[in-house]
């Protein structure tokens, strides 16, 4: 994984706003702990194959750049504006995990590759795509690496993935992140009242689908009031950028959810957001049971929850 230089902002209680603020916790979290990251390096120039179908429309990106993007959130968390049922606003932060993670590519340009812990293995529903590495935590969340931690020791085992595109994946190509809280700014007020872990999917795939193809669900929309938190850290990312380096900013919106812990009145939404998060928990459901996998935190979060 690329290194980073990290600085990160002065802790301050989370300020929303007038836009913003009509989020509710479920939507505030989700959006602010959707990836955002800047891609600076096309996938052509990584792979070096002299193709041109690149451009300024082009999303794809190099993993690597998704990577780093969970290295601030892992050594600090990822700042999520709450309000509590007192009317208080704070700042919760969440620290990320890998949970799950699926690399597929293309039936016809992985023949016969193996690598990861996968290796070459096919997998019930898969078409024509091959499954070259895949990942599961099993451990108990207090005994994990940070996420980056987890993922540099993938790439250093799986040295080949560090530069891997997602034009190089498979459409049936997806992660889960664990996110578990670690403290509030201010303090002082219950814990318990905004203990929920989540857990977040995202398809990892940008391209084109083909005839046969297995694809992660779409993402279901977003409200306006996630959208503006999301633009905030879009416009953040870009600035910390400097726009030097030509860098375009890139949002990892979920395909699914799943939560745990999650009680009392301070997540509760309209029916709307209901609906929208029974969307994403309907994608986490009906990708795993489709793929016929079993992810060993969402049996967890399943059972306990």
């Amino acid at each position: 994984m690329a290194s980073a230089s990290v600085v990160p902002s002065t802790p301050v209680a989370a300020s929303r706003s007038a836009s913003a603020g009509d989020a509710s916790n479920i939507e505030a979290f989700v959006a602010s702990t959707t990836p955002v990251f800047i891609a600076r390096r096309r996938a052509e120039d990584v792979r070096g194959d002299g193709e041109t179908s690149s451009s300024k429309d082009d999303d794809s990106y190099v993993l690597s750049e998704l990577w780093d993007a969970f290295v601030e959130p892992s050594a600090f968390g990822a700042e999520v504006p709450l309000r509590l049922q007192e009317g208080q606003d704070v700042s919760q932060y969440y620290v990320p995990f890998l949970s799950g993670v699926q690399l597929f590519v293309r039936g016809e340009a992985g023949e016969g590759e193996g690598g990861g812990e996968g290796g070459g293995q096919k997998r019930p529903g898969a078409g024509t795509a091959e499954l070259i590495f895949e990942f599961f935590e099993k451990s108990s969340p207090y005994t994990r690496a940070s996420m980056s931690e987890t993922i540099e020791s993938i790439l250093e085992e799986n040295p080949r993935l560090r530069e891997m595109t997602t034009r190089d994946l498979a459409p049936s190509s997806w992660m889960s992140v664990a996110w578990y809280p670690i403290y509030r700014i201010p303090q002082g007020t219950m814990l318990h009242d905004v203990q929920g872990c989540f857990l977040t999917y995202h398809a990892l795939y940008v391209g084109e689908l083909r005839d046969g193809d297995i694809a992660c669900p779409l993402p279901p929309r977003m409200t306006d009031a996630q959208e503006a938190l999301i633009d905030q850290r879009v416009k953040r990312a870009l600035e910390r950028d400097g726009g030097g380096g030509g860098g375009r900013a890139r949002v990892l919106r979920p395909f699914g959810l799943s939560m745990y812990k999650m009680q009392g009145d301070v997540w509760a939404a309209n029916d709307d957001v209901t609906e929208w998060m029974n969307e994403l928990m309907d994608g986490a459901y009906t990708w795993l049971r489709m793929r016929k996998t079993v992810h060993p935190d969402y049996e967890f979060f399943s059972h306990f929850g």
